[in-house]
């Protein structure tokens, strides 16, 4: 993943979460927008739901510039944090990802 971040210096690795030995949930965000899709940076494939119909159906794309730029569905901080969190497996009563958003204590 390393070396799959510094090659795409546009984009702010916000969070990822690795799922598999090659599948990795992430969150990204650029010029203060933000969008979620999974990467096999070994198969350099870039898979993401479509949230344009509701989450139905799968987009996939290669996992490059213009291939991130075909398949990524921008959108605010919080809707892409509630995205995040379903694309990671994570349960729903983890606390806000951004820390700023998280309860005082």
């Amino acid at each position: 993943m390393k070396k799959l971040i510094s090659n795409l210096p546009e984009y702010t690795f916000v969070m990822h979460q690795q799922l598999g030995p090659d599948e990795h949930a992430v969150l990204l965000g650029k010029d203060g927008a933000y969008s979620v899709c999974k990467m096999q940076p070994k198969r350099l494939i870039a898979m993401s739901p479509n949230y344009q119909a509701d989450g139905y159906g799968l987009l996939s794309g290669p996992l490059t510039r213009a291939g991130l730029t075909d398949l990524l569905q921008w959108t605010d901080r919080d809707t892409a944090s509630d995205r995040y969190r379903l694309l990671a497996g994570l349960p729903a009563n983890v606390f806000a990802l951004f820390p700023d958003k998280r309860p005082p204590g």
